[in-house]
């Protein structure tokens, strides 16, 4: 009840939000997002320990959402970014943070109310032998991906990104991630509070994922580091034993100091490229004193700056109306090859990405502003992402799905096929709020391919409500 009770009051702040800037009225906008995020994390600790999708995601989210207008905006801290992208309305500003908090409102009630296990359980078995063949594919395709970036970073010398869209690069990222998953599951429960042997049954797909992100890190790029090292956590975390909040909580901050570093120096004649290994730590040490001596939050600058990049999607969409609604189905045609950009070209001539709202709003910034002249995009935010092309009831019902999604992925881990959907998502855990709402849909349905194309498990269905959760699934 409680749950439908602060949806309707997140409505209620949207429809009223005032066109001007208040920064009271964000902080009501954040305290209704707080308490329904308590409500679904203290439930899901208890069910699911510390290291939770609903943490990662609900408190990265609070920083993209709300710290730029509460904190950074109104003058309570200084910061060197705050103009950085400042050619949005002001206006914008609550009307966007309470569109925000409605559709997050919306997903944590989906998720509260569909978080149910179900009474059909599956039995999946999978063969040693198509189990070998998938590690001998995961040692191919890291090799190949290898190949393939050190033919990139030949011809592109300082680059920092390395396009991720690439299809080498994704079936890549889906053969060691099933690789990983599968191993886990088949050893079950060999590895169960072990993590000797969870080290040694999944040393295949564990030193393939070290090795390119050892690549990616090269170039500074943080992005598969960051999905690679989630990725063994969460299967960790369920198959051997769960993280004590302890180890946790270091462990965050000391991830959150590193890659702040790596975005800090990797432009630099210091960064792993340019400098090596000892010229970016000893860097790193005046970079930390600098964290230390300025207030301006430059480390959480990757996450607060999406504010201002949600203001300038919310003006375009209020002066030029909806942005491309039938890239719906270029969105749904994306796990094909190729095909996505085929649909791109036919629909608005032009390829996939130039068909993204990320393209819209770099495109509203530069037509504003006179000093950007990087060719990087600004990227999107997850609520705005929709708003553009769908309105506020695009934003209700995928917030609404997307939340039965999750719910149903975290209750259903025991099944293989809905542990992938999770292992998918609790990747991009603190990369989607920055993201889109279907950042994960292409990989998740790469993920299924490969298990009922290469693995081919034998599957049985039983019906039995009361099915042990240690039983679960026969190997």
């Amino acid at each position: 009840m409680v749950q439908i009770v602060l949806v309707l009051f997140s409505a209620i702040l949207f429809l009223f939000a005032p066109e001007q800037y208040d920064v009271s009225y964000c902080v009501m906008c954040s305290v209704v997002f707080l308490m329904q995020a308590w409500f679904v994390i203290r439930k899901d600790i208890k069910e699911e320990g510390w290291l939770n999708y609903n943490l990662l995601f609900l408190v990265t989210s609070w920083v993209v959402l709300f710290f730029y207008p509460i904190f950074l905006y109104s003058g309570l801290t200084n910061s060197s970014h705050l103009y950085v992208f400042s050619v949005f309305r002001e206006s914008s500003i609550c009307r966007v943070t309470a569109l925000s908090t409605f559709a997050y409102s919306i997903y944590m009630a989906s998720y509260y109310y569909n978080k149910k296990t179900s009474s059909v359980t599956k039995h999946y078995s999978f063969s040693k032998k198509g189990l070998s063949f998938l590690h001998i594919l995961s040692i191919l395709v890291t090799v190949l991906f290898t190949i393939n970036m050190i033919v990139f970073v030949a011809r592109n010398k300082g680059a920092i990104n390395l396009d991720t869209n690439t299809f080498i690069f994704e079936i890549a990222k889906s053969v060691l991630t099933v690789d990983l998953l599968v191993s886990c599951y088949r050893n079950r429960e060999e590895i169960q509070g072990s993590t000797k042997s969870f080290l040694n049954k999944t040393r295949t797909s564990l030193l393939c994922l070290l090795l390119i992100s050892l690549e990616f890190l090269y170039i500074g790029d943080r992005g598969f580091v960051i999905v690679a090292c989630l990725t063994v956590a969460a299967c960790y975390n369920f198959f051997v034993k769960k993280f004590k909040v302890t180890l946790l909580i270091p462990a965050i901050v000391i991830g959150v100091i590193f890659m702040s570093l790596v975005s800090a120096i990797r432009l630099s004649e210091y960064s792993f490229q340019r400098g090596g290994v000892s010229s970016f730590f000893k860097e790193s040490k005046n970079v930390i004193q600098e964290f230390r001596g300025s207030d301006d939050y430059s480390y959480l600058f990757d996450l607060t700056v999406v504010s201002s990049v949600s203001y300038i999607g919310y003006d375009y969409k209020q002066v030029n109306g909806y942005y491309k609604p039938s890239r719906f189905f270029v969105i749904l045609a994306s796990p094909i090859p190729k095909f996505p950009s085929l649909l791109s070209e036919l629909f608005y001539g032009g390829d996939n990405e130039s068909a993204s709202t990320g393209a819209a709003i770099t495109g509203r910034f530069r037509d504003l502003s006179n000093s950007y002249n990087s060719n990087a995009g600004l990227g999107t935010q997850i609520v705005v992402d929709i708003y553009m092309s769908w309105g506020v009831l695009g934003v209700v019902l995928l917030f609404y799905l997307f939340g039965s999604i999750i719910a149903k992925a975290v209750a259903r881990k025991d099944n293989p096929i809905w542990f992938i959907v999770f292992l998918s998502c609790f990747g991009f855990a603190v990369y989607q709020p920055r993201s889109t709402i279907y950042q994960s849909y292409r990989t998740i349905v790469w993920d299924i391919l490969i298990i009922y194309t290469i693995l081919r498990p034998t599957v049985t269905v039983v019906h039995n409500q009361l099915f042990r959760k240690n039983d679960s699934i026969s190997l």
